[in-house]
């Protein structure tokens, strides 16, 4: 299954760049990073916009099972989110350049990568700890909803790669040069963070109706698969 996007490379002809400096490809992929950090912050103040309090900076809780986890005993999250006694999201931000997630539960001969197996543990973690697992990536595969059922989770497939407003200059030279649009290097959400954020609690609920409907499901021995335009 292919995921994501794929970019061809200009040739060094067509390339504006200098020669001694590295081509936008290898640029992007160093200040990625740093751009996920700004996804953080950005889906930080989309939940405060909603309502939502959020703390300034991650989280850490007890795992209920660092046995199974890629860390010690504590369990970072990146943005703690609450809606009143509601509901506590505890979100998971991806921000890499060919990152494209699917269910990390199919039958497959293929070993899951490191971040496939934290994406993981974090659904099963927090789905223990009473928290809503969710994940915010640029992209999603569709065979994600049946996984985040499972563990009363949700996803966010934002479709932008962020930038730090201090990589804008990267940025640019990456939209123009991959004529990728979907380039987020502003210091506040874009809007549809915010419009997520605010459809969130119907969401959640939806997820929590899938997830029973295949626990019935599971039981009689039958097969059940989510409506995705019900999302």
């Amino acid at each position: 299954m292919r995921t994501g996007i794929t970019c061809r490379v200009p040739s060094r002809r067509s390339c504006s760049w200098p020669a001694k400096r590295s081509p936008p490809f290898t640029t992007r992929s160093n200040v990625l990073p740093r751009g996920g950090g700004h996804a953080e912050v950005l889906w930080r103040l989309a939940f405060e916009a909603e309502g939502w309090v959020v703390p300034d900076k991650a989280v850490q809780v007890r795992c209920p099972d660092s046995s199974r986890a890629l860390h010690a005993e504590r369990h970072e999250i990146d943005v703690y989110a609450t809606l009143g006694r509601s509901y506590t999201v505890a979100c998971e931000v991806k921000n890499g350049a060919a990152e494209g997630w699917v269910d990390p539960e199919l039958p497959s001969e293929v070993k899951l990568t490191k971040q496939q197996h934290m994406v993981l543990h974090h659904f099963e973690a927090m789905n223990e700890l009473g928290l809503v697992p969710m994940l915010a990536a640029p992209f999603v595969d569709p065979s994600f909803y049946r996984f985040q059922a499972r563990h009363g989770g949700v996803h966010a497939r934002y479709l932008y790669h962020v930038f730090d407003p201090r990589d804008a200059k990267v940025a640019a030279a990456v939209k123009e040069t991959f004529r990728i649009g979907h380039v987020w290097a502003e210091p506040s959400p874009p809007q549809n963070f915010r419009l997520f954020v605010r459809r969130l609690p119907q969401m959640i609920e939806k997820t929590r109706e899938v997830g029973r409907r295949m626990e019935e499901a599971d039981e009689a021995r039958e097969s059940f698969e989510p409506d995705l335009d019900d999302y």
